[in-house]
């Protein structure tokens, strides 16, 4: 072989190795080797066997694990409709956290006495909120992206009760049809993905949305219900709690009928949520603790003291947790009750 045939050689192997993943490239080259000197024999010349080869590019692909895709086609339905939820929960809470904004700003005209002033001033708000609005769904469309990506990557099955599609298919692989009393209620799931996003984008983008308004003369006055000092502590525990039962809502929903693995997601994501509950409510300064007297300056009459003889922080705490305690442990309870009637199979 002469040295120009050598050169074509190894011009055509770097150009289809670089292409493969490294510990696929000492491997391909060497078969690489042989084959292109067999043919080169079996051609009549190197030039003419890499001509039959073709593009090198094309050629690498033979190598290559499937086809390469950043959401391949396997997982584009999931990922299109759980970027639809994302998106439209995104900018929904937006849009009424601008207007809300846009409402406490211009309390000052709405304090006037006309409901147009208030209308106003809430369009306002959702127009100098379109830039956030905008940004937050371009990051909402790329965090998903990147999840289903990640999933595409390390090839995780979001149908949990699907055949393995290796191999040839068969009828022998269908799964029977689940009882009606099996099924996770699809709606159910989707109530339960819109809600979480929509209270952690205001708890994100607008934690002043939790405030008491109230009259003050002929205005309107604003009092946070968080201490809002102590916020940038408190959010990442809510988030994280909430991210806990917004990933039980979507392995429910691909799941799609109760069976162990949503039983045992329920349980550890229900306890997740609680612990950071817990830690929210009582091991942090959640509440505002000027509240009550904010609000006594401004409220009169006998409701008004009522209202804040009762107002207790600790009793709050308390009374919420004892609520998400109860939520968690009824919904553990009705999966375990499904899962060990229902789906064991």
């Amino acid at each position: 072989m002469n040295p120009k045939d050598q050169e074509w050689m190894e011009r055509y192997i770097y150009q289809v190795v670089r292409r493969l993943p490294a510990r696929q490239r000492k491997e391909v080259e060497q078969e690489l080797w042989e084959l292109i000197g067999d043919m080169a024999e079996a051609e009549g010349g190197v030039e003419r066997a890499l001509e039959k080869l073709g593009d090198p590019a094309l050629f690498a692909k033979k190598y290559q694990d499937g086809e390469r895709y950043l959401i391949g086609p396997e997982y584009y339905d999931s990922w299109l409709w759980f970027l639809k939820v994302v998106l439209i929960s995104t900018a929904v809470a937006l849009f009424f956290a601008n207007a809300v904004e846009g409402v406490k700003a211009g309390i000052g005209v709405v304090g006037n006495g006309r409901i147009s002033a208030a209308a106003t001033a809430a369009i306002y708000g959702i127009t100098g909120g379109i830039s956030e609005i905008i940004s937050a769904c371009f990051g909402a469309f790329g965090g998903v992206t990147l999840m289903f990506a990640i999933l595409e990557k390390k090839r995780v099955r979001l149908d949990l009760n699907g055949a393995e599609r290796e191999g040839g298919w068969n009828p022998g692989r269908l799964t029977p049809v689940p009882p009606k009393e099996a099924r996770i209620d699809r709606a159910d799931s989707i109530v339960g993905i819109v809600f979480i996003l929509l209270f952690g984008i205001l708890l994100i983008f607008a934690p002043d949305f939790f405030s008491a308004l109230v009259r003050d003369g002929e205005g309107l006055t604003a009092i946070p219900v968080f201490h809002m000092e102590e916020w940038n502590r408190i959010l990442p525990l809510f988030i994280l709690s909430l991210a806990a039962g917004l990933f039980d809502e979507v392995f429910r929903l691909a799941a799609g009928r109760y069976c162990m693995p949503v039983l045992i997601c329920s349980i550890l994501c229900g306890a997740v949520q609680l612990i950071f509950g817990y830690a929210v409510l009582f091991a942090f300064p959640l509440w505002n603790p000027d509240f009550a007297a904010e609000l006594g300056a401004v409220l009169s009459g006998t409701k008004a003291q009522r209202f804040l003889d009762m107002w207790n922080p600790q009793r709050a705490s308390m009374i919420i947790f004892c609520l998400c305690a109860a939520a968690v442990l009824l919904e553990v309870g009705v999966t375990a009750w499904r899962t060990m009637r229902y789906g064991r199979d």
